[in-house]
């Protein structure tokens, strides 16, 4: 897996089937401040186009609706771009919703 980008909540890398991978890690709260979309869709966007989109989530200590909102534009932005969005990866309680 090759690293595209990393801050200390997210890290975006790329798998040898070129499926795009997000690690997200620490504090996801509307108090925090949290990434930005741009760097995710500038992932989305590199050549060769991912076919899917996949996630780990096991170094999450809080979340609230901040990571609901982050990922739903993750979510729709990965749509846009007939890209799969595998949520199984993410919070159980992620998932339900």
């Amino acid at each position: 897996m090759s690293r595209r980008f990393s801050s200390n909540r997210l890290t975006i890398s790329r798998a040898d089937d070129h499926s795009l991978h997000l690690r997200l890690a620490g504090s996801w709260t509307l108090r925090d401040p949290l990434p930005t979309l741009a760097d995710v869709e500038d992932a989305l966007d590199e050549e060769p186009r991912p076919p899917r989109l996949t996630f780990a989530s096991d170094g999450i200590e809080h979340w609230d609706s901040g990571l609901l909102t982050f990922l739903l534009a993750v979510r729709d932005a990965a749509f846009g771009r007939e890209i799969d969005f595998d949520a199984s990866g993410l919070p159980e309680g992620v998932q339900r919703l």
